[in-house]
């Protein structure tokens, strides 16, 4: 299931000649799908786009009973060994853009970060066997992949065209100063689990 068209396209001349799958251009809460039939609904890093109403009943009823709902997610996390404290010193050219980004909020540390999801699960009653998993992935970027990923943000995008652009002209002037001109994202990747009751 992919709501966007253009992926949509991508998808299904990337996979054309596997008969298992198939691509639908709907969104997750309004496709039309047999109930109850699915071993698996699995969404990586976009399950939070789905309504809150939503989120454990449509599952719950696309699933057979047993059927696992997966929700991965990518959280990033603090390790001063492995930014070097990027995050918390770039702040200020943030701050100088989105005003409610004045003080740094620490990520959490590796080894106890939940993504919100997880209690969601857990809470709705739907679902037996919530487990969480957690896999450190840390991502390294030299200058030009970081801008191009700051680009891509939902918030950035957001800013207008003008100050878009010169907020990415500081960021990337403070990459550029940077040792080596590069930056270490330190992640978790997070997988979240339940059966279906």
């Amino acid at each position: 299931i992919e709501l966007g068209p253009r992926l949509v396209a991508f998808l299904t001349q990337k996979f054309q000649d596997d008969p298992n799958l198939s691509v639908m251009n709907a969104a997750f809460e309004d496709a039309p799908l047999p109930t109850p039939v699915w071993d698996l609904v699995c969404s990586a890093t976009a399950y939070h786009w789905i309504p809150t109403a939503q989120r454990m009943t449509r599952p719950h009823a696309l699933l057979r009973s047993g059927g696992v709902l997966a929700i991965i997610d990518t959280i990033q996390v603090q390790d001063d060994d492995a930014d070097h404290g990027y995050f918390e010193r770039s702040q200020p050219v943030y701050a100088r853009y989105w005003s409610n980004q004045t003080t740094f909020q620490p990520s959490p540390l590796p080894d106890e970060v939940e993504p919100p999801i997880l209690a969601e699960v857990r809470a709705s009653g739907l679902f037996d066997d919530v487990q969480l998993w957690r896999y450190r992935w840390d991502q390294h970027y030299d200058a030009d992949a970081y801008m191009a990923l700051v680009r891509s943000y939902s918030n950035t995008y957001e800013l207008p065209p003008h100050t878009r652009e010169q907020f990415l002209a500081d960021l990337r002037a403070f990459v550029d100063a940077e040792d080596g001109a590069r930056v270490v994202r330190p992640l978790v990747i997070t997988l979240v689990a339940g059966r279906r009751r």
